[in-house]
């Protein structure tokens, strides 16, 4: 059964789709053409997420194969859009947790960098932007990508710790049943020698 948490982050996700989704179609700098490329590219990704992400989100260990691909394809998706209109990089918000929910620390510090600085590139490379946009983009990738990895490996830290108190107070709550379970024990023993004929 899909637990709460994970409907709280498919309410996250669907709120973060629909904004970006809006702001491609209502987007002033793009001709009809390009807008209808990037619409269609980013309808994708809602597919895409609640047949093959939402699965691997609830049955997939960090790191493993079907989650690298759902990452993947996530990516690509992604990436042609926010390379034709830079409002799709709003979506980043939604793809960020996704990097730290499926692989271990180190990977998604990669993926999170990747996700923030290629879409500028692959951007710049077809734009040819004026260095004033150019700099503009960079500066909100640069933000935007350590704002996730600062965010994103603090939330990892806090949820280890909170996972390292759980299993702590599971062996004390064990000890403590078990110091019971001799306790009364050892009572019952006691007090049934001394009376016995």
């Amino acid at each position: 059964m899909y637990n709460r948490t994970y409907r709280r982050w498919d309410v996250y996700f669907a709120i973060v789709f629909a904004a970006t989704f809006l702001f491609v179609l209502s987007g002033s700098d793009l001709g009809t053409g390009p807008r209808v490329v990037a619409a269609a590219f980013f309808a994708a990704t809602a597919p895409w997420y609640v047949l093959v992400g939402r699965p691997v989100l609830l049955t997939e260990g960090e790191d493993q194969p079907r989650a690298v691909a759902y990452l993947v394809g996530l990516f690509l998706l992604f990436v042609v859009p926010s390379a034709l209109d830079g409002e799709t990089r709003i979506a980043i918000f939604a793809l960020t947790p996704q990097c730290f929910m499926l692989l271990r620390m180190r990977r998604a510090l990669i993926a999170v960098t990747v996700i923030n600085i290629a879409p500028v590139v692959v951007w710049a490379l077809v734009e040819r932007p004026d260095s004033g946009d150019l700099f503009f983009n960079s500066l909100f990738a640069a933000v935007s990508c350590a704002f996730s990895l600062l965010i994103g490996s603090w939330i990892i830290m806090v949820l280890q710790q909170s996972a390292e108190r759980a299993r702590l107070i599971a062996e004390l709550d064990a000890t403590r049943e078990e110091v019971a379970r001799l306790s009364a024990a050892h009572g019952a023993l006691a007090s049934a020698e001394p009376g016995d004929p």
